[in-house]
């Protein structure tokens, strides 16, 4: 038997069941109420690498930036700025929201609990809250489902407004913990890069280690008594030369003009130009006079008297060289005997010197952990002064137009077509059991 002559035959059933199917579907209309979803758009601001030297770390970079959009989804939902949005818009007092009368029956009857306003409140906005993050971008969509429009736009902007709140309330804190925390810290490295250089001082002192101009004393008064020692034993052996030169000179080893030319001047070089010019005197007499005359004993007597001052003043000038040599040989023993007592006193010094290069070592590691503390701290209160929001609203929540879900005259048509597929498959059922029981 054919559908077509079943359906024929069960006409009003069919009917029936077409009615039925559109009366229920007019009927969740009328009853369900429509509900609109108000959505808005937040940037996130993520906070940038401080070190990106090579790729991996970009990388990194870019992974760790992800994950951080990502908890930004759950921290959008977060009790902290739900309770929030609730407390700003009285969602506790809200028939769609919060606490829902009882009806008749439970108040006669007496049953039925009554929840806490707060957490239906909380529940009802964590199940009309949808959020998600637009692919590979920090854009997250936040959208509240609500069968009042203008309550659905509010509580969509009152979310991220909530949100970018409490986010820049808990860096606030990190940045102030972290603040305390440094100075705190500082607070100990200073105390304890004080207490370091009073033990290098008090080391010093002990020790009797003196530096000036950066250099021990100790160490500069050895390279200057060195030097000192340097130039009285060349002094003296210039003087020792000087004197050999001039006693070779007296013996009549040598001439005048063998003395070195810092005694030719002055008195000698006068003394010198007489005696030469007695002597050349002498010379004419016996070219002129012959050795034999009278005026030959005159001019030797003038020879004799420049001898006699020139010896004089050899004399004189050895008396002086000794006495200057005397002086540089007790110059240079004295500084030598000094140097030796300061060369005793460096080697204790430099057991000394240990100690104290050790203890000088602990304070350039703690002055350079304070320092580096010190630059953390500065930049953590110029961070503080500089930062941004943690995220900024690109897009407000607007007033939606058309309710969601499919429109009513899209039900009634799919309604229709349920009726019709229905109705004729009950009457060829119908016309199958009776066709069974016939036979």
């Amino acid at each position: 038997m054919g559908l077509a002559v079943s359906v024929r035959r069960n006409l009003p059933l069919v009917g029936a069941t077409v009615l039925l199917c559109i009366g229920l579907t007019v009927l969740y209309l009328v009853v369900v109420p429509p509900t609109f979803v108000a959505t808005g758009r937040i940037l996130l601001q993520p906070s940038e690498p401080r070190v990106a030297s090579n790729a991996q770390a970009n990388r990194s970079g870019r992974e760790t930036a992800a994950m951080e959009a990502e908890s930004q989804v759950h921290l959008l939902t977060s009790r902290a700025v739900l309770d929030r949005v609730i407390a700003a818009e009285n969602l506790d007092t809200n028939p769609l929201f919060g606490a829902k009368p009882r009806g008749i029956l439970s108040r006669i009857l007496g049953f039925g609990r009554v929840d806490d306003p707060q957490a239906l409140a909380l529940r009802e906005l964590e199940r009309s809250i949808s959020v998600g993050r637009l692919q590979n971008s920090f854009v997250m969509t936040v959208g509240v489902r609500s069968e009042n429009r203008e309550l659905a736009v509010r509580l969509a902007d009152a979310i991220m407004t909530n949100y970018i709140a409490e986010e820049a309330k808990a860096r606030a804190g990190t940045a102030g913990r972290a603040g305390t925390s440094a100075e705190r810290r500082l607070g100990e490295l200073r105390a304890r890069v004080r207490d370091a250089e009073e033990r290098v001082e008090r080391y010093r002192r002990d020790h009797g280690i003196v530096t000036t101009g950066g250099q021990p004393l100790l160490e500069q008064q050895i390279a200057q008594l060195s030097t000192e020692l340097s130039e009285s034993n060349a002094k003296t052996e210039q003087l020792k030369s000087t004197l050999a030169q001039i006693q070779r000179v007296q013996s009549g080893a040598s001439d005048l003009d063998a003395l070195p030319e810092a005694l030719r001047t002055g008195t000698i070089e006068t003394l010198r130009s007489r005696l030469a010019l007695s002597r050349q005197n002498v010379a004419n007499v016996d070219a002129t006079l012959g050795p034999r005359h009278p005026q030959r004993r005159v001019v030797d007597a003038e020879v004799n008297e420049a001898r006699q001052l020139v010896d004089q003043e050899l004399a004189n000038i050895v008396t002086a060289t000794t006495s200057e040599l005397e002086r540089a040989r007790t110059v240079a023993a004295s500084a030598r005997m000094r140097l030796s007592g300061l060369e005793s006193d460096l080697a204790k010094y430099n057991d000394a010197a240990v100690g104290l290069r050790e203890l000088t070592r602990e304070v350039d590691a703690d002055r350079a952990i304070y320092e580096s503390v010190l630059a953390r701290s500065r930049e953590l209160n110029e961070e503080g002064r500089l930062e941004e929001e943690p995220a900024r609203i690109i897009s407000k929540a607007t007033r939606p137009l058309d309710p969601v879900g499919p429109p009513p005259l899209l039900l009634l048509a799919a309604a229709l077509l349920l009726g019709l597929g229905l109705g004729s498959a009950l009457a060829w059922l119908r016309d199958q059991l009776r066709a069974g029981a016939r036979s």
